[in-house]
């Protein structure tokens, strides 16, 4: 069984936590099994298992995870923080947990991101956009120009067990790109992704990043903070899409403004 841990996003807004599970099982062996009403833990009334995603919580994916649920193993407890939110669940739950990593991409993994970009517009885009610009868009890029992205912009890449699952890159002050692979919705990794890209952008000293967002990613980006600072519309392929600019203060009191257009390449370079 691969190693498991639990994760959370950080107090501080930047980053997520990671606990452990073998370790937290350990520490709590001892402590009394207390029952705890439903309503009281934290993650019920937050879209805990879609946060940071495109992911729609549909039907299906509902019931996907309440399937999970019913194959738990509730011999161990659920270990619940002070704070009333899960530290962790049974292990039973998910089964073998794979092991995610964050960490810079490396030209090779170019083939592998560039199946999970093309993957993450099929499945996220095909409701916001019409069939034919949905396959010139997935279509539309190279292996070349993603091994230019690894090696030319802070690009990082989301793997479990090592096999790649998410993308992200800063070239600049613009999150240029943002995907993750449908097969991996609902675990969070947009937002892993982003706050990579964000924290180094921080650490440079940049008072403001930039999105180009497609309208499946325009909220992803507002729950990242980001705002919507104009509305084009864009040509690629013969196609005409609808995108948002959308632009992020990171230091209130910079007066730098938004960030100059960007009128050339694909339609939305940040789309998850």
């Amino acid at each position: 069984m691969c190693k498991q841990y639990h994760f959370r996003p950080a107090e501080d807004g930047f980053g997520f936590d990671a606990w452990d599970v073998d370790r937290l099982i350990e520490l709590a062996r001892g402590l009394p099994v207390e029952a705890v009403p439903l309503h009281a833990i934290g993650e019920i009334d937050t879209g805990y298992w879609f946060e940071g995603s495109a992911e729609s919580p549909t039907v299906r994916k509902v019931v996907e995870h309440s399937m999970l649920i019913l194959q738990a193993d509730l011999s161990d407890p659920i270990i619940l923080g002070s704070d009333g939110r899960v530290s962790t669940t049974t292990t039973g739950h998910h089964g073998p947990v794979a092991h995610l990593e964050i960490r810079r991409a490396i030209p090779v993994d170019a083939a592998a991101v560039r199946r999970v970009i093309e993957r993450a517009i099929r499945a996220s885009a095909a409701r916001t956009y019409p069939p034919g610009a949905v396959d010139t868009w997935a279509s539309g890029g190279t292996l070349e120009a993603v091994e230019r992205m690894i090696e030319e912009t802070y690009a990082v890449v989301a793997t479990f067990d090592e096999i790649v699952a998410g993308w992200a890159n800063l070239d600049g002050d613009e999150v240029d790109q943002l995907y993750v692979d449908p097969d991996a919705a609902g675990r969070g990794l947009a937002r892993r992704l982003y706050e990579s890209v964000e924290q180094l952008a921080r650490l440079d000293g940049l008072p403001e990043l930039r999105a180009i967002a497609s309208l499946r990613a325009e909220p992803v980006f507002r729950r990242f903070g980001f705002r919507e600072a104009a509305r084009e519309e864009r040509i690629f392929g013969g196609h005409i899409f609808r995108v948002v600019r959308m632009t992020k203060r990171l230091d209130q009191s910079s007066k730098r403004e938004a960030g100059s257009d960007n009128s050339s390449g694909s339609p939305s370079e940040a789309h998850t």
